[in-house]
């Protein structure tokens, strides 16, 4: 589908660290703007959204047909103003009205801490471009005090660029195929690990949830598929698509 130059910045503002809106990572290509999960600390997390929670209407507007980059477009905005939305959470009997004060989301790719009984423990927000080298640093921190084992916590990371789920995955795993990108003309490409991963030794417990989607699910895939570590927690989103974007001539 078609993104007009505004649409494309503001799909990107997530990934690029800092936006103004509900802090919430969506999915907009079903019948309704999709919460894929909330960003920690954010209004969207404060308001009690969850995962699968579905915006049905904004400040009264059905949103039943409209495309998911518009309900985006209505969803950001400056900080400080608010907005209604309404949802609809399975399980619930009824759609519920949910009110938010939009704010200014500053969000670290990655960060860690080791814990008791000298295991590390590394959070990945985001797949961000800049998510690799922030990784990286932890890593080297982390490992720097030989913990004897790692927590790779990937809850609620909605995922992001593909090549930094490659990028990341080769942290964990050695050498050998992270994934194929499939075509509708069944060709495929492969991407192997990138040599030099820090912690390609070290045991390692995966911990996922509901909230973990795409980019998150191929790191998890492949730890799992190569024996690396242990997946803990629930099922994943289930998002195994990726989306190209080609710029057009002159930034159209």
């Amino acid at each position: 589908s078609y993104m007009d130059p505004d649409q494309h910045r503001q799909a990107n503002m997530p990934l690029e660290g800092e936006y103004e809106g509900i802090g919430a990572w969506v999915d907009g290509t079903g019948e309704y703007l999709t919460i894929v999960s909330p960003m920690p600390d954010s209004p969207a997390e404060e308001a009690g959204l969850k995962p699968g929670d579905q915006i049905i209407a904004i400040d009264g507007e059905d949103m039943t047909g409209i495309d998911g980059s518009l309900v985006i477009r209505k969803v950001l905005g400056p900080a400080g103003t608010s907005l209604t939305l309404t949802i609809y959470r399975e399980g619930e009997p009824e759609p519920f009205d949910v009110t938010l004060k939009r704010a200014r989301i500053i969000l670290p790719a990655a960060e860690s801490e080791m814990l008791d009984e000298n295991v590390a423990y590394v959070k990945l927000n985001n797949f961000s471009t800049d998510a690799t080298e922030e990784l990286v640093e932890h890593l080297d921190e982390l490992l720097s005090q030989e913990p004897v084992g790692l927590i790779l916590d990937l809850r609620n990371n909605p995922g992001g660029d593909r090549d930094t789920a490659v990028e990341v995955s080769s942290q964990f795993i050695g050498d050998g195929v992270i994934m194929y990108q499939v075509y509708g003309d069944g060709s495929r490409d492969t991407f192997e690990a990138v040599k030099g991963g820090l912690a390609t030794d070290i045991p390692i417990v995966v911990l996922v949830n509901e909230g973990s989607a795409s980019a998150s699910e191929i790191v998890a895939g492949a730890i799992q598929d190569y024996e690396r570590g242990t997946l803990v927690g629930m099922l994943t989103f289930g998002k195994g698509s990726v989306q190209n974007w080609i710029p057009l001539v002159d930034d159209q």
